[in-house]
């Protein structure tokens, strides 16, 4: 145990109540951390916490503030808007250049830059600051994405010989995501990799949550001390083993769907598996999709929904709050997990899905780290592009819907998970 009286500061932009999945991390540490003799404060840009604060635990709000990119944004999405409107009508304006597509592109990401916590680095950074001076702490944490949170964790430490350690829960400068702002613009990926480079190099240590991310770190920057830390649950927050499933056969897919996450291969199975065992569709069958659904994604779902058949099928929630989220999970005999070009990604859903006591199907490409760290926490882990595999995968679950799932020692709690955190935290501090 550690010795009482262990200060630890967390900077994450995410935190409870805001509805993120990157906040619970540090929200389920942080909580069992007090138990080993830490007390915590973490500054964040959710909102203030009205319920009870967890004994050992601070929770500082710092909002963010206003920026040109928040009112760039929204002009873009009423340009947006009123071509979508007007879809229907042949355009006569022939398209830009690609050099001035590219240009507009650098341009946008000057306003978007580093990340969508523009308006709170400096803000933080400074509470962080103060905070340091006042209460001594023993370490310092900052936790990304937003990785914003790390160039503000670097201001606020420079010259006060705090240790710092910096928590990566996805890729930085590595990322590899269609879409993503970082991706598509040359000089958010080369602005990146230096400033990944300068964190990494000004901080005591890193942590990542996953080995194929700890791999990658290890070969960019020998010589640096990187941790595995993987994500986790806490088993206090979820809901009750009994609950009265769906009825038929119903499958659940809980967090945003976009970039390459594609939940079409899964329909598609769904509706081989109709095919073959009609009194499925006799019995019912249903599919969940809770949280947001980019405008491609939306369109391929509507479109594959339609030529399959399974309208009335697919039911699509929004975002809700998790509770309700948890419920649907809950309720359902199949707890999907997507995970498509996702390489050193793990989707924090996982961990939750495999704890919440369902089958699991996890849709990752072979050797990622999703698809070792799902065989880990014995999962069913299909490849994608495999559409027989998934189809026989699917209807095997059809058939062993009513039987219980075998608890699973192995999805670690935020409980098991803080003795290994406290252990690297003492370490940081007596360096």
């Amino acid at each position: 145990m550690s010795s009482p009286g262990h200060r630890l500061l967390v900077l994450t932009y995410h935190f409870p109540p805001d509805g993120a999945v990157g906040g619970l991390r540090w929200a389920g540490l942080t909580k069992y951390l007090g138990a080993l003799g830490w007390t915590s404060t973490v500054v964040t840009a959710a909102p203030s916490h009205r319920a009870p604060e967890t004994v050992g635990v601070r929770v500082m709000s710092v909002p963010r503030s206003r920026t040109l990119s928040d009112a760039y944004r929204w002009l873009t999405w009423a340009d947006v808007r009123a071509k979508s409107a007007s879809a229907a009508q042949p355009s006569t304006t022939p398209r830009p250049p690609g050099f001035l597509r590219r240009l507009r592109r650098e341009a946008d990401t000057l306003l978007w830059f580093p990340d969508g916590s523009r308006g709170w680095i400096l803000r933080a950074a400074a509470r962080l600051r103060g905070l340091i001076r006042s209460t001594d702490p023993h370490v310092v944490v900052s936790s990304g994405p937003p990785h914003g949170a790390h160039l503000a964790a670097w201001l606020a430490t420079r010259r006060t010989g705090t240790p710092w350690l910096v928590d990566l829960r996805d890729p930085w400068a590595c990322l590899v995501w269609p879409g993503h702002p970082q991706v598509e613009s040359l000089l958010a990926t080369a602005s990146a990799r230096r400033l990944e480079r300068l964190i990494a190099t000004a901080s005591t240590g890193m942590i990542a949550n996953s080995l194929a991310l700890v791999a990658a770190l290890g070969e960019r920057y020998p010589g640096r001390t990187v941790t595995w830390i993987p994500n986790g649950v806490d088993h206090e927050l979820l809901p009750p083993p009994r609950t009265a499933p769906f009825p038929g056969f119903a499958l659940a897919h809980a967090g945003s769907i976009h970039g390459r996450r594609d939940i079409t291969p899964v329909l598609r199975a769904l509706r081989t598996l109709l095919t073959r065992r009609p009194e499925t569709e006799a019995e019912g069958c249903s599919v969940h999709l809770v949280g947001e659904t980019d405008g491609a994604q939306r369109q391929a779902l509507s479109r594959v929904t339609r030529e399959l058949g399974l309208d009335g099928c697919v039911q699509q929630y929004g975002r809700v709050s998790r509770a309700r989220a948890l419920d649907v999970l809950a309720r359902s005999h199949v707890l999907v997990v997507l995970a498509q070009g996702q390489d050193m990604m793990i989707p924090a859903k996982l961990y939750e899905a495999v704890a919440i006591g369902r089958a699991v199907l996890v849709l990752a490409p072979p050797g990622s780290a999703t698809a070792s760290e799902a065989a880990r926490l014995g999962a069913r882990v299909v490849d994608p592009e495999e559409p027989e595999v998934l189809a026989r995968e699917l209807e095997e679950l059809w058939r062993r819907r009513h039987q219980p799932a075998e608890p699973n020692g192995a999805a670690l709690g935020y409980d098991a998970l803080a003795r290994r955190v406290d252990a690297l935290l003492r370490s940081a501090s007596e360096r």
